[in-house]
């Protein structure tokens, strides 16, 4: 079902642009801020949530963001919100495993679909998923040789090919918002690999707790 106040956001917005990889983000951040204020309190909280949840700060040991987009998941009803979700704990998981382990670090905590299995595997290459994930073995290779920048355009370019995979129910509904806001924080993340600048104020908005978006998918 086709959602008024969704239906009036992205109507305002351009479309997502194909590749990933601009200089220039399709929408600026103040503009995207200020459309989302078209949705119910709850909802543009709730794409805030997720959207800053999904972006990649490569923090290393700070892995908070991984409880709060775990809880996050579990709490979510289903449908392509959850299912984006967990998409986004389970990339960011691998990529987080694969820089610990670089480092000679212990296994992040267990979340999602391969938190377990990454504590049991631990010291495998590509913790014994590089046929199913080749790009782990790829992503290991990078940070050994201390190509972060490389290291980051593949981990942006594997989420980015995985969203690509998502369609909504309904063009019009919140979860396309979700998915627009998700991809736009991939943007950011390379417009503004040298400054950090994209999406840190979009960030700073998220203060309401995660346990009311509960039953926001039917």
């Amino acid at each position: 079902m086709t959602s008024p106040s969704a239906y009036a956001l992205l109507a305002s917005l351009p479309a997502m642009p194909v590749d990933w990889r601009q200089e220039h983000l399709p929408v600026s951040e103040p503009r995207l801020e200020e459309r989302l204020g078209l949705l119910p309190p709850a909802s543009a909280e709730l794409a805030i949530t997720l959207g800053r949840l999904a972006r990649d700060e490569a923090q290393g040991d700070d892995l908070a963001w991984l409880a709060a987009l775990d809880d996050l998941t579990q709490r979510l009803a289903p449908g392509l919100g959850r299912q984006l979700a967990l998409l986004i704990v389970d990339h960011r998981l691998l990529v987080a495993g694969v820089r610990r382990q670089n480092r000679g670090q212990e296994p992040p905590p267990a979340a999602g679909t391969w938190g377990r299995w990454l504590a049991m595997h631990w010291q495998e290459p590509g913790f014994g998923l590089g046929l199913r994930f080749p790009w782990l073995l790829e992503l290991t290779a990078l940070l050994q040789a201390g190509a972060t920048g490389a290291a980051q355009e593949l981990a942006c370019q594997v989420l980015w090919q995985e969203l690509d995979r998502l369609r909504p129910a309904h063009p019009f509904h919140l979860e396309a918002v979700l998915l627009y806001v998700v991809r736009w924080q991939v943007v950011a993340a390379w417009a503004g690999r040298d400054t950090a600048a994209g999406g840190e104020r979009l960030a700073e908005l998220v203060e309401a707790t995660l346990g009311e978006y509960v039953h926001l998918f039917p």
